[in-house]
């Protein structure tokens, strides 16, 4: 897995490619807490993420409940998609098609 960090136009974007699971929770979870502006909008791209498991779900929830607006950017993967769906995360997060989707709106 690899994961980058930047802000646009006042949000923090992270995007992550390849697998997220146990392997690479901690690594996901360091991005995160180092990105998670309280109160703020978090974009978390998984358009380039091949898997995702509990442990990565559990380090979205625990920015969720840190306070963060996150807006998931859909994965290629319809198997990463379903995980949101089967777990009924996709009633927490917003979901949306592309990084300007998520930002459209949100003002700098």
């Amino acid at each position: 897995m690899s994961v980058t960090v930047s802000r646009v136009r006042g949000a923090m974007v992270v995007v992550a490619a390849g697998e997220i699971d146990i392997a690479t929770r901690e690594e996901f979870q360091q991005a995160l807490d180092g990105s998670s502006p309280v109160g703020g909008l978090l974009i978390v791209d998984l358009s380039r993420c091949s898997y995702i498991d509990s442990s990565g779900l559990s380090v979205l929830i625990r920015a969720h409940k840190q306070g963060a607006t996150i807006a998931v950017v859909l994965a290629a993967s319809d198997a990463v998609n379903r995980v949101f769906r089967i777990s009924g995360l996709d009633r927490l997060f917003r979901f949306v098609d592309s990084v300007e989707e998520a930002l459209g709106g949100h003002a700098a």
